[in-house]
């Protein structure tokens, strides 16, 4: 396991609800929540230097296409 560091970051407060909202809903912390979030930050980034696309398939089948920044 990774060595883990302490580090303080400054969030708008809708920003720590939605943190707050997931981790509850997924019963993780949310710490657990925002190393999540890094993580599809990370695939995200590595799929646009890429130039892959990023697609969510819908309940119904239909894929929608994530823009990233």
């Amino acid at each position: 396991m990774a060595e883990k560091v302490k580090v303080t970051v400054n969030l708008t407060k809708e920003d720590l609800e939605t943190l707050r909202e997931q981790a509850d809903k997924d019963g993780i912390t949310v710490t657990d929540a925002m190393r999540r979030s890094i993580g599809i930050g990370r695939i995200a980034a590595e799929a646009k230097q890429k130039g892959h696309k990023l697609l969510v398939e819908g309940d119904d089948g239909a894929l929608r296409q994530i823009e990233t920044l």
